[in-house]
């Protein structure tokens, strides 16, 4: 990792409050999708636009109410914000805090008066509602209906609708009331009832809710027929890796930091090791990497790295900031031996999702786990005794908080490490399984994930992957690719582009869930998982509990790859996997190279630039060009180089692969000028740039005397290199220019 010094940057994890910028805000790409569609076809002539955002507590809820506000904004709305406090469940109160925050805002946004020229505003409606008189010129109606509530009256349906009514056409715009931890209007049908029957006669809103999950239970009830004009859109916790890596990466970048510059390890394997940490809880990856940033900024660490100190000092932040120290969880996680603690969390590895039944049967999948049902049946009757958990509708509740739930994972990761292969988690049934499946292949049979295919997500269909594989069969060029064929080309790669593969499809069903992983390798391979002892121990565990475990290997025949990358060049379009399928091409041809076998590694840049043409491939291939002295074409790439370079070290280094080609092609000219440029780039780099300069090969010049030649050399200087060839470059054209 390079030298940079963070001390100079503020830390820009903010862990205690909601993202309020997009520059921060990660994932939810299709959540967004939803909301800015439901936003677009509001009017002021068209009926109440609903949307209802919920998810558990921590989960982004907020964050994406954010977003909504900002979209709305974008689009010339009128937004009003409500935050919602437990007393403001009762309706005079709810009714009355929305009212004054939509009188606020048209008092800001126009010049709303009555027919006295009187300006209306929160402070004028309080006054009313306080008991105060009614000029005959006030042109609303609820603010008086709200003084007669509040003594005990009726709220009137009427008057609400009709000043509401009238708000809508003097904006002139579609009004968006956001309204944040509406579940403490859950209980409250009267209130929610009220909110259907106004907006049926009504205009000109949209009506956006975020809440808790008992909120939509409510709002079934009491909507009932108009549920379809209801947009439900659920806030999960982040599983995909790469919502993680955004996450992660996107306040980093938003100070001009790239993230492989921050991270000790790769920024991959971080998101990988934090997913099952965290839960895929954004808060808590904020919280993660806030402490190791802090402990970057304070010379702990040479960079943001998740090391066993770093799970420490999540635990003392959640010590110090909530006193959960003496809190029964807390306390009672301290206590108890290891056995005790993986039990706690087998039973807690799908809070509040899967029955008891079910955790008992993925607890038995990957042989990971080392409890057998009957001491998992007593530690869960000891737990329910001590009073941590409790069982509500067959499925297993944790008693205690967010922090304390956190707490026990991290505890949990500090002393049992790998010894614990799950984790307290609100996955559910069907991921958990897929989890479980993953681990039975990976860790007992195949003892990696090389040949372990690719997917999406723990729960990618059956049928997305037939279609992938009828792609790659077909090579169709009348429709788009599958995604799926992204999965499948890196396994092409990774068996070394073979005349056919072997896919075997192992399937886990207990019950209505099936849970199904796909092993990818040659046919000459000849793998057989049925007939490994893991596999039948696994089946047989399996089987005894009520579920199936089956293989299905399947011969899949591989076109030519050059046949393969024209189909994909032209019928793969999505960027971000173009760029994937590059980047393994990439790597095949480094150990192509490295092997000795060039041919291939040509082939295998030529594909990656193809498919995402960027600076290093393009560097690459100037440099391999070099290597094998063609230095015409060397030059040529290394001038696409120049142009894709986003660094000053990028750019002088493609420079310099220029200027040893046009010096060894003796065009001394051309040669000076690249690598005085290049020298130029690096005498004036930014000071938030890589000072390491060594590079692991390089081409550099000699001269004899009379003819100038190069070699490899290992772990070179770039600075001092591209020195040494331009006085080598200057001393053969004066040697030119005399023999001339």
């Amino acid at each position: 990792m390079a030298t940079l010094d963070p001390s100079e940057f503020r830390n820009p994890f903010d862990y205690a409050n909601p993202v309020r910028t997009d520059e921060y805000f990660a994932g939810r790409g299709h959540e967004l999708f939803t909301i800015d569609y439901t936003l677009e076809q509001a009017s002021t002539s068209s009926p109440v636009k609903y949307l209802a955002l919920y998810g558990q507590r921590a989960a982004g809820k907020t964050s994406l109410l954010n977003m909504t506000e900002k979209l709305a904004v974008e689009r010339g709305y009128l937004v009003v914000r409500v935050s919602l406090v437990p007393t403001s469940a009762e309706p005079a109160h709810f009714f009355s805090t929305v009212y004054e925050e939509l009188i606020a805002e048209i008092a800001k946004s126009t010049d709303f008066a009555s027919s006295d020229g009187k300006r209306i505003n929160p402070r004028r409606v309080r006054r009313i509602v306080e008991g105060g008189p009614v000029d005959d010129e006030f042109p609303l109606e609820f603010p008086e209906n709200l003084a007669h509530a509040v003594r005990g009256g009726q709220l009137s349906e009427m008057a609400l609708r009709n000043d509401m009514s009238l708000i809508s056409e003097i904006s002139g715009r579609p009004i968006v009331l956001l309204i944040d931890e509406a579940q403490i209007i859950a209980d409250r049908p009267d209130v929610l009832s009220l909110l259907r029957t106004l907006s049926m006669r009504l205009n000109g809103y949209v009506l956006v809710l975020a809440g808790t999950p008992e909120l939509v239970t409510r709002i079934n009830e009491v909507f009932d027929f108009l549920l379809r004009q209801f947009e439900f859109i659920k806030v999960e916790r982040f599983v995909e890796n790469a919502d993680v890596i955004e996450c992660m990466a996107r306040p980093l970048k938003a100070l001009n930091l790239a993230p492989s510059r921050c991270f000790t390890h790769s920024i991959e394997a971080v998101a990988s090791d934090l997913i099952p940490l965290t839960d895929g809880n954004p808060y808590e990856i904020q919280l993660f990497c806030h402490i190791m940033f802090t402990r970057w900024q304070t010379g702990a660490t040479d960079g943001m790295d998740l090391t066993a100190e770093a799970i420490d000092g999540v635990r003392a932040t959640l010590d110090v900031g909530n006193q959960h120290a003496d809190r029964k969880l807390v306390s009672s996680t301290r206590g108890m031996s290891d056995e005790e603690l993986l039990a706690l969390n087998v039973w807690a590895s799908s809070l509040e999702q899967s029955t008891v039944d079910e955790i008992r049967f993925a607890s038995q999948v990957s042989g990971l786990i080392t409890l057998t049902i009957d001491q998992l049946n007593h530690y869960l009757d000891q737990f329910i005794r001590d009073g941590l958990v409790e069982i509500v509708n067959n499925k297993v509740r944790l008693i205690g908080d967010a922090a304390e739930q956190i707490y026990v994972r991290l505890s949990t990761v500090q002393r049992l490490g790998s010894r614990a292969p799950v984790l307290l988690r609100r996955i559910n049934f069907k991921i958990l399984l897929a989890g479980e499946l993953v681990d039975l292949l990976r860790d007992q049979i195949l003892m990696g994930i090389r040949w372990l295919l690719r997917t999406c997500c723990p729960s990618m269909l059956q049928e997305k992957l037939d279609s992938g594989i009828r792609d790659l069969t077909e090579l169709p060029s009348e429709r788009d690719a599958n995604y799926t064929v992204e999965y499948l080309h890196e396994a092409i790669l990774e068996c070394g582009v073979p005349n056919s593969l072997q896919l075997t499809t192992v399937e886990c069903s207990y019950g209505e869930t099936r849970a199904i992983q796909w092993i990818c390798r040659r046919s000459s391979d000849d793998f057989d998982v049925e007939k490994h002892p893991e596999y039948i121990a696994a089946k047989r565990r399996i089987t005894s509990l009520g579920g199936t475990l089956n293989a299905i290997v399947t011969t899949i025949p591989v076109k030519p790859i050059g046949e393969i990358m024209t189909w994909l060049v032209k019928n793969f379009n999505e960027p971000k996997a173009r760029l994937h399928m590059a980047h393994r091409h990439s790597s095949a041809a480094v150990n192509s190279y490295s092997s000795g076998d060039l041919e291939d590694a040509f082939r295998h840049l030529h594909s990656a630039f193809q498919l995402s043409p960027d600076w290093q491939v393009a560097n690459n291939l100037a440099y391999m060009n070099l290597s094998t002295r063609n230095y015409q074409v060397a030059q040529d790439w290394a001038q696409r180089a120049i142009q894709l370079s986003e660094t000053t070290k990028e750019r002088a280094l493609s420079r310099y692969n220029g200027g040893v080609a046009a010096a060894l092609l003796h065009d001394m000219i051309e040669s000076k000028e690249l690598l005085a440029n290049a020298a130029h780039d690096l005498d004036n780099r930014s000071p938030l740039e890589d000072d390491d300069w060594d590079t692991p090969f390089l081409i550099v010049l000699s001269f004899n005397g009379k003819e100038v030649d190069a070699e490899e050399v290992r772990d070179a200087d770039l600075t001092e290199s591209v020195a040494r060839a331009f006085e080598i470059a200057d001393l053969a054209a004066r040697l030119d220019r005399l023999d001339s």
